[in-house]
């Protein structure tokens, strides 16, 4: 350490330190340039396994991750009785105010339900003017203080059921889900995909046999090829490399996680979770940068339930001879035994999809996976639905001019008449750590045809600003951020069926730029929400491609 307590990297003839954190910064939006350079010799290796250079980059970069509020125990009600977990589904009277955490609270629910003359509420804010027969409820959480109030007099009176003792009047709150013997627990995290389907519901989640955690781990012990379970009641066949994994979702409180069972940790060589929530900065770094997203795995999919969407093998990857591979193998190739020279295995951080091109993938080795008979990429295939939305998020995104692109392969009953686009603005920062361009990926190069010009049905719609190359993209000044939208596009019918039956072809979704000295987190949305039931299309990645190299 040197004298204000800051690491000394080296000897003579390296760089102090703070010239050190300089050069590491104008790397920040080019990581793997970054992973390079500390295979130069000895003393960039040591800056760049220092994890404080990655906690800097990170909030430089990505900002600062909040973390949610711990669960808290559902406590005495007067004249309310809780029933954890669960809910009456339907005959809804009043619903939750967005984005609004207090009204969330049970005290406040029931004085929604005292005016608007409720028999129950769920902790999601729904109040309820009349309730099912228990035996059709349904389970939806496993978290501490999650379910359904019902009125005192309404569970003999409606319900037909015994009293219920009252709750404490007061409970501890629950940070995080307890440590369970045999299992590695990673807070807040989740591998996605490779769900076990529950043998009597073919539903993606155990829940409706599972009234505990405790219960849905002992399912999970004995269950055949499960590898891991989370917090959300789903069981896993297998996981994504680590840097693949996501945050949480469907949860309100910092009380979820993914559990891995201990030796599967060992052998694959995962990171383990550092002490109190989250992995180690180097990690979230990767995981937080993707600009290549695949649907199957790192897009929010509405109604990916199997049935009205569901993942599948991508029909150019099928192999009739579907090898098996372990827990966290992903096929032979760079997979758990892959190490990227930086104490990071597990297919962790050498590379990341986005810029590889093709279907190039370093750190899952799907490619090799595909080529030796194991199964390849997972897509997600539109079967029937009415409410069709997929939003992809990328974030930290440098100074630069982007353009997002769809892989949609569309087959001969498609009967969707048009798709909405949309990139909006999430969250910006100030950011002006770093000066290299952005590190976006490169055209997709699908094998069926070329990107779809703008004046091919794609072209931008009210509510799109052109920036000054007429690009479709932000119009604000250097160092200024323009909330809001930044692309919104609509395409018809007519060109979906143009691609009917030819394969895989880009689909440009929208263009924008980020200004000098910003960082910006971008949503790109593909909707269509009209009432009739849509079908035949396929969705294979996001990709995000620099426009300004």
């Amino acid at each position: 350490m040197d004298e204000e307590g800051q690491p000394g990297y080296g000897g003579f003839g390296d760089p102090p330190a703070d010239i050190a954190d300089r050069i590491v910064d104008a790397l920040a939006f080019s990581p793997k340039a970054l992973l390079r350079l500390s295979e130069t010799n000895t003393f960039w290796n040591r800056v760049v396994r220092d994890p404080r250079q990655w906690t800097r980059l990170c909030v430089a970069r990505f900002g600062a991750e909040s973390q949610p509020p711990p669960a808290q125990p559902a406590t005495h009600l007067p004249g309310w009785v809780f029933f954890p977990g669960v809910d009456s589904p339907g005959n809804d009277t009043a619903a939750p105010a967005e984005g609004d955490a207090a009204s969330l609270r049970p005290e406040a629910l029931a004085r929604k339900a005292d005016e608007c003359n409720g028999v129950a509420f769920n902790t999601n804010g729904w109040v309820k003017r009349s309730l099912l027969p228990a035996n059709r409820w349904s389970r939806f959480s496993l978290e501490p203080g999650a379910g359904l109030y019902v009125r005192e007099e309404a569970v003999v009176q409606v319900l037909g059921m015994a009293p219920r003792p009252p709750l404490p009047e007061q409970a501890d709150p629950e940070a995080s889900p307890p440590q369970l013997t045999g299992w590695v627990l990673y807070p807040l995290m989740d591998s996605p995909g490779h769900d076990i389907r529950h043998p009597c519901t073919s539903e993606p989640d155990f829940l409706s046999s599972c009234a505990s955690l405790e219960d849905l781990e002992a399912v999970a012990r004995a269950f055949p090829g499960c590898v891991a379970f989370n917090t959300n009641g789903q069981l896993k066949r297998d996981l994504e490399p680590q840097v693949h994994w996501r945050r949480m979702g469907g949860s309100r409180s910092s009380w979820s996680g993914l559990y891995v069972r201990r030796h599967v940790v060992e052998e694959a060589g995962l990171l383990s979770p550092l002490s109190g929530t989250g992995l180690d900065p180097r990690m979230r770094f990767f995981q937080r940068g993707h600009t290549r997203l695949l649907a199957a795995r790192d897009v929010d999919v509405v109604w990916l339930n199997g049935t009205y969407l569901a993942r599948r093998a991508d029909p150019d990857h099928v192999n009739p001879q579907q090898a098996q591979h372990g827990p966290g193998g992903h096929g032979p190739g760079p997979g758990p035994e892959h190490d990227d020279g930086l104490g990071v295995e597990g297919g962790s951080v050498a590379s990341d999809d986005s810029s590889l091109g093709g279907g190039s993938d370093e750190d899952g080795g799907e490619a090799a996976a595909a080529a030796a008979g194991v199964a390849g990429p997972e897509v997600v295939v539109l079967n029937n639905v009415c409410w069709l939305q997929l939003n992809g998020v990328f974030r930290g995104l440098g100074p630069g001019r982007y353009r997002a692109v769809w892989l949609l392969r569309v087959s001969r009953d498609c009967n969707i008449t048009f798709l909405n686009f949309k990139v909006r603005l999430e969250a910006q920062r100030p950011c002006d750590i770093a000066t290299s361009a952005p590190a976006a990926a490169p055209s997709p190069r699908p094998a069926a045809t070329a990107a779809v010009p703008l004046a091919g049905g794609a072209a931008p719609v009210a509510g799109a600003v052109a920036d000054a190359g007429g690009a479709g993209g932000s119009a604000s000044a250097a160092g200024e951020a323009s909330p809001g939208d930044l692309d919104t596009r609509e395409i018809a019918g007519t060109v979906l069926q143009s691609h009917a039956g030819a394969g895989w072809y880009e689909q440009i979704a929208g263009e924008f730029a980020v200004p000098p000295g910003w960082a910006y987190d971008v949503v790109v949305d593909l909707w269509n929400h009209d009432s009739w039931w849509k079908r035949g299309l396929m969705f294979k990645e996001l990709v995000l491609v620099q426009l300004d190299e």
